[in-house]
Formats: C-alpha cells, structure tokens, sequence
C-alpha cells in the first residue's frame, strides 16, 4: 500500500468532483432554470450563488490541478516523460490541457459575474435598450464559458479516468 499516493488520489478526485461536477449543475440545470424565472428571481440569486460557489469551484479548480501534478510525477510505472508518447501519457497529457484549460475558461466567470453586477447596480426600474443589451451579452458570455469549462472538464475527467485502462 502507497499511503502517499492513496492521500495524492484523494486529495485530487475529491476537489475534481466537486469541481466538475459543481460547475456542471451551474452550467446546465441551475443557470436555466434560474433565467427561466425572470430578471426578478435570476440576479439576487445568482448573486447569492456565486458569492458562496466562486471560490469553492476556484480553490477545487486549483487543487485538482496542482495536486494533478504530484500525481504525474509520483504514479507508479509512469513519467512525466510518458506524457504524451504513451496511451497513458496522452490521456493524463491531454486530460490536464482540458483541465486547465477548463479551469481558465471557467476563471472568467468572476469577471462576467462582476460586469453583470455592476450593470446591474446602475438599472433602477426597467432597463434601457443598451442595458438590456449589454446585460443578455454578459449573461451570454458567462452561459457560454461556464457550458464549454463545464464540458471541457468532463472530458478531462473521462480521459484521466480511463487512462489506466488504454
């Protein structure tokens, strides 16, 4: 028994689930069904939610990755060097360019978050034709880029999950 390695595992899958999969349920179920309730319901709530969940999904994102690392460099019977000229390598390999690539793309939710907030802010009553605009191509933006992080994720998932199989 590796005690090192089961503790690496732990410490990489458990933030990757909560990760992944916290991004995902945001993305495609929480999100929808948010906007499907109105302006009224949809910005305190996002608001509220994002607050909490940001730094979780950040943090988790961030754990994973680095910790994704010691892994490569301490999985028996693999290098780093395997990366991406062996199957293994190129699983792990490609796994964590959509990882972090996920990772980055899922970052700029914040920011969209932020934009969103502020315009937001400077609405009282209904919202001009330019400030309707501009806060459907924020919320499109942040739709977009937590879908594809959430995605992108996933497949890193599936690929790390199978690589000691291929």
């Amino acid at each position: 028994m590796n005690a090192e390695l089961i503790v690496l595992r732990i410490l990489h899958v458990l933030p990757g689930v909560i990760w992944v999969g916290g991004a995902s349920l945001m993305a495609w179920v929480i999100e929808p069904q948010l906007r499907a309730a109105g302006p009224q319901v949809q910005g305190p709530a996002m608001s509220s939610i994002a607050k909490k969940l940001t730094p979780v999904l950040v943090g988790s994102a961030a754990l994973t990755i680095l910790v994704g690392f010691a892994l490569i460099m301490r999985t028996p019977g693999h290098e780093a060097s395997d990366l991406f000229s062996t199957s293994w390598g190129w699983a792990i390999g490609l796994g964590m360019v959509l990882g972090i690539a996920a990772g980055g793309i899922g970052g700029t939710a914040g920011a969209e978050l932020k934009k969103i907030e502020a315009l937001g802010a400077q609405i009282s009553g209904a919202p001009t034709p330019a400030q309707a605009t501009a806060m459907a191509g924020h919320q499109g933006t942040l739709r977009r880029n937590s879908r594809i992080a959430s995605i992108l994720g996933l497949v890193a998932v599936a690929l790390m999950v199978s690589a000691r199989y291929i």
